[in-house]
Protein backbone atom coordinates (compact mmCIF):
# COMPACT_ATOMS: atom_id res chain seq x y z
CA UNK A 1 0.00 0.00 0.00
CA UNK A 2 2.73 2.21 0.79
CA UNK A 3 4.36 1.78 -2.26
CA UNK A 4 1.21 2.62 -4.73
CA UNK A 5 0.53 5.67 -2.36
CA UNK A 6 4.04 7.10 -3.47
CA UNK A 7 3.51 5.98 -7.13
CA UNK A 8 -0.13 8.14 -7.28
CA UNK A 9 1.88 11.00 -4.71
CA UNK A 10 -1.21 10.33 -1.81
CA UNK A 11 -1.15 8.87 1.23
CA UNK A 12 -1.02 5.62 1.68
CA UNK A 13 -4.46 5.62 4.42
CA UNK A 14 -6.44 7.29 1.46
CA UNK A 15 -5.60 4.44 -1.14
CA UNK A 16 -6.33 1.62 1.53
CA UNK A 17 -9.65 3.48 1.99
CA UNK A 18 -10.28 3.57 -1.45
CA UNK A 19 -9.39 -0.14 -2.26
CA UNK A 20 -11.41 -1.36 0.84
CA UNK A 21 -14.26 0.75 1.38
CA UNK A 22 -15.14 2.16 -2.43
CA UNK A 23 -13.59 -0.78 -4.27
CA UNK A 24 -14.71 -3.32 -1.52
CA UNK A 25 -10.85 -5.26 -2.68
CA UNK A 26 -9.09 -7.40 0.08
CA UNK A 27 -5.86 -7.04 1.06
CA UNK A 28 -4.76 -10.62 1.53
CA UNK A 29 -6.63 -11.16 -2.09
CA UNK A 30 -4.87 -8.10 -3.35
CA UNK A 31 -1.89 -8.70 -5.70
CA UNK A 32 0.58 -6.88 -8.15
CA UNK A 33 1.44 -9.09 -11.17
CA UNK A 34 4.28 -8.59 -13.57
CA UNK A 35 3.54 -8.50 -17.07
CA UNK A 36 5.27 -10.58 -19.11
CA UNK A 37 7.11 -8.71 -21.97
CA UNK A 38 7.72 -10.20 -25.51
CA UNK A 39 11.36 -9.98 -25.09
CA UNK A 40 11.02 -12.78 -22.01
CA UNK A 41 11.71 -16.24 -22.51
CA UNK A 42 9.28 -18.84 -21.11
CA UNK A 43 11.00 -21.82 -18.84
CA UNK A 44 11.93 -25.43 -19.96
CA UNK A 45 9.08 -27.51 -19.79
CA UNK A 46 9.54 -31.20 -20.43
CA UNK A 47 7.60 -32.74 -23.36
CA UNK A 48 6.90 -35.57 -21.29
CA UNK A 49 5.47 -33.96 -18.15
CA UNK A 50 1.74 -34.46 -19.33
CA UNK A 51 2.34 -38.10 -20.29
CA UNK A 52 4.14 -38.58 -16.34
CA UNK A 53 1.28 -37.26 -14.22
CA UNK A 54 -1.52 -39.29 -15.83
CA UNK A 55 0.66 -42.45 -15.03
CA UNK A 56 1.11 -41.17 -11.58
CA UNK A 57 -2.31 -40.46 -10.80
CA UNK A 58 -3.78 -44.02 -13.07
CA UNK A 59 -1.29 -46.14 -10.49
CA UNK A 60 -3.01 -44.43 -7.37
CA UNK A 61 -6.25 -45.38 -5.92
CA UNK A 62 -8.74 -43.78 -3.60
CA UNK A 63 -8.13 -46.65 -0.76
CA UNK A 64 -4.59 -47.41 -1.32
CA UNK A 65 -3.51 -45.87 2.24
CA UNK A 66 -6.45 -46.04 4.48
CA UNK A 67 -8.43 -48.84 3.12
CA UNK A 68 -11.83 -48.53 1.47
CA UNK A 69 -14.72 -46.28 3.31
CA UNK A 70 -17.19 -49.59 3.44
CA UNK A 71 -16.03 -52.86 2.91
CA UNK A 72 -17.04 -54.40 -0.24
CA UNK A 73 -18.65 -58.06 0.54
CA UNK A 74 -18.41 -60.82 -1.92
CA UNK A 75 -21.08 -62.65 -3.47
CA UNK A 76 -22.17 -65.52 -2.09
CA UNK A 77 -21.21 -68.11 -4.48
CA UNK A 78 -17.56 -67.00 -3.90
CA UNK A 79 -17.82 -69.06 -0.24
CA UNK A 80 -14.07 -70.54 0.66
CA UNK A 81 -13.56 -73.91 -0.45
CA UNK A 82 -11.35 -76.54 0.62
CA UNK A 83 -7.56 -76.55 -0.79
CA UNK A 84 -7.85 -73.30 -2.49
CA UNK A 85 -5.34 -71.51 -0.66
CA UNK A 86 -2.65 -74.67 -0.81
CA UNK A 87 0.60 -74.34 -3.02
CA UNK A 88 0.10 -76.78 -5.74
CA UNK A 89 4.50 -78.35 -6.24
CA UNK A 90 5.43 -79.35 -9.54
CA UNK A 91 4.81 -83.43 -10.14
CA UNK A 92 7.79 -85.29 -9.47
CA UNK A 93 7.98 -88.81 -10.97
CA UNK A 94 8.27 -91.76 -8.48
CA UNK A 95 11.52 -94.22 -8.28
CA UNK A 96 10.53 -96.51 -10.25
CA UNK A 97 9.03 -94.22 -13.24
CA UNK A 98 12.51 -93.00 -13.36
CA UNK A 99 14.50 -95.82 -13.82
CA UNK A 100 14.52 -97.32 -17.36
CA UNK A 101 12.58 -99.78 -18.27
CA UNK A 102 15.53 -102.45 -19.15
CA UNK A 103 17.02 -101.31 -15.18
CA UNK A 104 17.39 -104.81 -13.14
CA UNK A 105 18.74 -105.49 -10.01
CA UNK A 106 21.41 -107.04 -9.22
CA UNK A 107 20.80 -111.51 -8.30
CA UNK A 108 21.24 -112.07 -4.49
CA UNK A 109 25.09 -113.23 -3.97
CA UNK A 110 24.75 -117.08 -2.62
CA UNK A 111 26.24 -118.12 0.77
CA UNK A 112 29.35 -119.43 -0.87
CA UNK A 113 30.73 -116.04 -3.07
CA UNK A 114 32.79 -113.39 -1.34
CA UNK A 115 31.32 -109.90 -0.88
CA UNK A 116 32.77 -107.84 -4.13
CA UNK A 117 35.88 -105.75 -3.79
CA UNK A 118 35.90 -101.79 -4.72
CA UNK A 119 38.82 -100.55 -5.31
CA UNK A 120 39.71 -97.43 -4.07
CA UNK A 121 40.01 -94.27 -6.59
CA UNK A 122 39.53 -90.76 -7.30
CA UNK A 123 36.12 -91.27 -7.44
CA UNK A 124 34.79 -92.97 -4.22
CA UNK A 125 31.50 -94.62 -3.97
CA UNK A 126 30.69 -94.14 -0.19
CA UNK A 127 27.47 -96.30 -0.03
CA UNK A 128 28.76 -98.93 -1.69
CA UNK A 129 32.32 -99.11 0.94
CA UNK A 130 30.07 -98.75 3.54
CA UNK A 131 28.12 -101.57 2.99
CA UNK A 132 30.97 -103.69 2.43
CA UNK A 133 32.91 -102.47 5.62
CA UNK A 134 29.44 -103.80 7.34
CA UNK A 135 30.15 -106.98 5.57
CA UNK A 136 33.49 -107.58 6.25
CA UNK A 137 32.86 -106.36 10.24
CA UNK A 138 32.17 -109.56 12.71
CA UNK A 139 29.08 -110.42 14.43
CA UNK A 140 28.95 -108.71 17.74
CA UNK A 141 28.16 -111.07 20.55
CA UNK A 142 26.24 -110.12 23.47
CA UNK A 143 27.67 -109.24 26.65
CA UNK A 144 28.26 -111.95 29.59
CA UNK A 145 25.91 -110.93 32.41
CA UNK A 146 24.60 -112.61 35.58
CA UNK A 147 21.70 -112.29 37.60
CA UNK A 148 21.29 -112.65 41.25
CA UNK A 149 17.65 -113.94 41.56
CA UNK A 150 15.44 -115.69 39.30
CA UNK A 151 13.76 -111.81 38.31
CA UNK A 152 16.77 -109.85 39.97
CA UNK A 153 18.68 -107.21 38.04
CA UNK A 154 21.34 -107.95 35.97
CA UNK A 155 25.22 -107.25 35.99
CA UNK A 156 27.89 -107.66 34.04
CA UNK A 157 30.04 -111.11 34.44
CA UNK A 158 33.36 -109.53 33.76
CA UNK A 159 33.38 -106.86 36.71
CA UNK A 160 31.86 -108.72 38.93
CA UNK A 161 34.91 -110.58 40.29
CA UNK A 162 33.28 -114.06 39.41
CA UNK A 163 35.39 -114.54 36.15
CA UNK A 164 39.52 -115.89 36.71
CA UNK A 165 40.37 -112.56 34.66
CA UNK A 166 43.69 -111.31 36.80
CA UNK A 167 45.23 -114.44 37.94
CA UNK A 168 45.06 -116.00 34.61
CA UNK A 169 47.98 -112.62 33.00
CA UNK A 170 50.91 -113.78 32.03
CA UNK A 171 52.48 -111.27 35.07
CA UNK A 172 50.13 -112.66 37.95
CA UNK A 173 52.08 -113.36 41.30
CA UNK A 174 55.54 -111.38 39.98
CA UNK A 175 56.63 -108.34 41.52
CA UNK A 176 55.80 -105.04 39.35
CA UNK A 177 58.55 -103.39 37.54
CA UNK A 178 58.13 -99.97 39.17
CA UNK A 179 59.24 -101.58 42.43
CA UNK A 180 62.14 -103.52 40.92
CA UNK A 181 63.21 -100.46 39.55
CA UNK A 182 63.09 -98.74 42.96
CA UNK A 183 64.75 -101.18 44.62
CA UNK A 184 67.26 -101.12 42.07
CA UNK A 185 67.79 -97.23 42.83
CA UNK A 186 67.90 -97.29 46.33
CA UNK A 187 70.51 -100.07 46.47
CA UNK A 188 72.87 -97.87 43.90
CA UNK A 189 72.43 -94.72 45.97
CA UNK A 190 73.42 -97.00 49.06
CA UNK A 191 76.51 -97.82 46.90
CA UNK A 192 77.07 -94.51 46.27
CA UNK A 193 76.78 -93.22 49.69
CA UNK A 194 79.46 -96.57 50.76
CA UNK A 195 81.90 -95.11 48.60
CA UNK A 196 81.94 -91.74 48.72
CA UNK A 197 81.53 -91.81 52.93
CA UNK A 198 83.37 -95.16 53.86
CA UNK A 199 84.47 -94.63 57.44
CA UNK A 200 81.19 -92.97 58.40
CA UNK A 201 78.15 -95.81 58.36
CA UNK A 202 74.59 -96.10 60.00
CA UNK A 203 74.39 -97.21 63.46
CA UNK A 204 70.44 -98.67 64.72
CA UNK A 205 68.66 -97.30 67.65
CA UNK A 206 67.60 -99.57 70.58
CA UNK A 207 64.68 -99.12 71.84
CA UNK A 208 65.71 -97.01 75.15
CA UNK A 209 67.58 -94.74 72.70
CA UNK A 210 64.46 -94.26 70.93
CA UNK A 211 62.63 -93.64 73.87
CA UNK A 212 64.62 -91.15 75.53
CA UNK A 213 65.42 -89.50 72.14
CA UNK A 214 61.19 -89.13 71.97
CA UNK A 215 61.24 -87.79 75.41
CA UNK A 216 63.46 -85.20 75.11
CA UNK A 217 61.47 -84.13 72.28
CA UNK A 218 58.48 -83.86 73.95
CA UNK A 219 60.02 -81.74 76.78
CA UNK A 220 61.65 -79.61 74.43
CA UNK A 221 57.97 -79.55 72.57
CA UNK A 222 56.74 -78.19 75.94
CA UNK A 223 59.07 -75.39 76.82
CA UNK A 224 58.54 -73.52 73.77
CA UNK A 225 54.95 -73.92 73.76
CA UNK A 226 54.97 -72.36 77.13
CA UNK A 227 56.81 -69.19 75.68
CA UNK A 228 54.68 -69.13 72.89
CA UNK A 229 51.34 -68.84 74.95
CA UNK A 230 53.40 -66.16 76.97
CA UNK A 231 53.25 -64.24 74.37
CA UNK A 232 51.17 -60.77 74.30
CA UNK A 233 48.29 -60.92 71.89
CA UNK A 234 48.90 -57.87 70.44
CA UNK A 235 52.55 -58.18 68.86
CA UNK A 236 53.33 -54.13 68.07
CA UNK A 237 57.14 -54.24 67.95
CA UNK A 238 58.59 -56.12 65.44
CA UNK A 239 60.37 -58.36 67.92
CA UNK A 240 58.05 -59.74 69.36
CA UNK A 241 56.64 -60.70 65.48
CA UNK A 242 59.91 -62.06 64.84
CA UNK A 243 59.92 -63.90 68.20
CA UNK A 244 56.77 -65.56 67.30
CA UNK A 245 57.54 -66.79 63.71
CA UNK A 246 60.70 -68.85 65.04
CA UNK A 247 58.34 -70.16 67.65
CA UNK A 248 55.92 -71.56 65.39
CA UNK A 249 58.74 -72.88 63.00
CA UNK A 250 60.58 -75.04 66.07
CA UNK A 251 57.21 -75.89 67.32
CA UNK A 252 56.50 -77.32 63.44
CA UNK A 253 59.66 -79.01 62.95
CA UNK A 254 59.41 -80.78 66.62
CA UNK A 255 56.08 -82.09 66.01
CA UNK A 256 57.31 -83.99 62.54
CA UNK A 257 60.39 -85.37 64.86
CA UNK A 258 57.78 -86.64 67.16
CA UNK A 259 55.66 -87.93 64.49
CA UNK A 260 57.94 -89.62 62.77
CA UNK A 261 59.04 -91.48 65.76
CA UNK A 262 55.60 -92.42 67.03
CA UNK A 263 54.64 -93.60 63.31
CA UNK A 264 57.39 -96.30 62.95
CA UNK A 265 57.29 -97.45 66.62
CA UNK A 266 57.70 -100.99 64.73
CA UNK A 267 60.22 -100.41 62.25
CA UNK A 268 64.25 -99.92 62.76
CA UNK A 269 65.58 -96.81 62.73
CA UNK A 270 69.15 -95.93 61.40
CA UNK A 271 70.91 -92.55 61.89
CA UNK A 272 74.75 -91.32 61.13
CA UNK A 273 76.98 -90.57 63.57
CA UNK A 274 78.69 -87.11 63.83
Amino acid sequence: MRSAGKELAIPYTTAWRVLRKRLQFELYRYQMVQALKPTATIAYQSKYSNSTKNFYISKKKPHQTMGYLKTPLRNPKEYLKKHTRETMLKSECKPSACLDKNHKRPPIPKRDEAPPIFHEGSNKNFIALNKLNVLRKPALRPAKKWVDTEKGDSFFLEFSGLVPKFCMKKEFGETPKYLVQRRKDLDRSQEMYEKSFPEKKFIKLSDEERNNLLEGLRANWEELNTKYMILPLMLDTKVLQKRKIELERKLDLLEHDIYFLDKNEENDIYILPE
